[in-house]
């Protein structure tokens, strides 16, 4: 019995070895795993660094073709300008053609200058209103388009004697 027990003892040990060598094997496991996903991970990363990058320099070009365009136009226009003032000095001499050429060349004119503007300076646009129609809180009269409503009566234009007998 005590033979069975020294064999039972010695092959319990070497199963313990063994639980901890498959443990430290499946721990050594996990690493690599582990570390092989954080190789993909910065291989993504790096991936995704070169891609805004490379859009950022694509869009800075495209930024500086569009300017250069810009200027482009805007020296075109000029030129236009110019040459309409020319014709202007002119116009005094020239006859009207009663087709309305005469006419459309200052129109043309007026336009151009119109469209001459600083590269630098946005165009200005009109400021929308916020609501696209707004009423009055006594009344509940519609008031329009507007930032905002009104709460009394006295604080909107006075409706017209025809929208009241509507």
């Amino acid at each position: 019995m005590a033979k069975t027990t020294k064999t039972l003892t010695a092959q319990l040990a070497e199963k313990e070895v063994e639980v901890e060598r498959l443990t430290i094997d499946a721990g050594i496991t996990a690493e690599r795993e582990k570390s092989a996903r954080l190789v993909e991970v910065e291989k993504d990363r790096d991936t995704w660094r070169q891609r805004a990058v490379d859009t950022r320099t694509d869009l800075t070009e495209r930024v500086r073709v569009l300017e250069e365009e810009a200027v482009e136009t805007n020296e075109a226009l000029v030129r236009v300008v110019n040459a309409m003032e020319l014709w202007g000095s002119w116009e005094d001499g020239i006859p009207e053609t009663g087709d309305g050429a005469y006419g459309s060349v200052g129109s043309a004119y007026e336009n151009a200058k119109d469209l001459i503007r600083d590269p630098a300076t946005p165009p200005e646009r009109e400021p929308s209103p916020k609501f696209p129609e707004t009423w009055c809180s006594q009344c509940g009269q519609p008031q329009g388009p507007g930032d905002n409503g009104f709460s009394h009566c006295e604080d909107h234009p006075t409706p017209k004697e025809s929208d009241h007998e509507a």
